[in-house]
C-alpha cells in the first residue's frame, strides 16, 4: 500500500501533465482510509479532494474530509465539510456524530450537545453517542448528567 501512496502522490503531483496515472476511485477510497489509519492525515486530504472531485456528491467522502481536516485543527474548514455531508444525508450518524466533535473542538459546546442528541434520536443505544454525549455535558460542567450516561 505504501507503494501506491507514493506513486499516487506523485501523479497528484504531475496531474497537469497526464491525467491517466491518476487512480481510480476505488483505489482513491482505499488510499484515504490507509491515509487515515496511518495518521497521515496532509496525503489523506490530498486523496480525499480527489475522491471529491471523482463524486462530490459523496457524503461518505465529505465526512471522511471533515473528520481529516478535524484532525489538522482546520476546525472552520472541518465544519464546512461536515455541513456538506450533512446536507446530502441530514440523518447520518456518523456525521452528526463528527459535527458534535468538531464543535466541541471549537469550544461551541451547547452546539455540540444539540448535535449529539439528534443523533441519539435515531439512535438512543449507539454507545458513541452516548460516550460523546457525556464528554460534552463534562465540558458545560455537567458532571451529574455526564455520569448518568454512562
Amino acid at each position: 500500500m505504501e507503494e501506491k501512496v507514493r506513486r499516487y502522490r506523485k501523479a497528484l503531483k504531475n496531474r497537469a501533465r497526464n491525467e491517466n496515472d491518476l487512480p481510480d476511485l476505488n483505489i482513491v477510497e482505499n488510499l484515504v482510509l490507509y491515509c487515515i489509519n496511518e495518521n497521515r492525515f496532509y496525503e489523506a486530504l490530498d486523496f480525499c479532494d480527489l475522491w471529491l472531485e471523482y463524486l462530490p456528491t459523496s457524503s461518505d467522502a465529505w465526512k471522511k474530509r471533515a473528520f481529516i481536516l478535524s484532525n489538522l485543527e482546520r476546525t472552520g474548514e472541518a465544519l464546512v465539510s461536515v455541513d456538506k455531508a450533512l446536507s446530502i444525508d441530514p440523518l447520518d450518524l456518523d456525521s452528526l456524530l463528527n459535527k458534535s466533535m468538531i464543535l466541541q473542538q471549537a469550544g461551541r459546546f451547547s452546539d455540540a450537545l444539540s448535535y449529539v442528541q439528534m443523533a441519539l434520536k435515531s439512535d438512543p443505544e449507539n454507545e458513541d453517542a452516548l460516550y460523546q454525549c457525556s464528554l460534552v455535558h463534562q465540558d458545560l460542567g455537567n458532571y451529574l448528567e455526564a455520569v448518568k450516561i454512562l
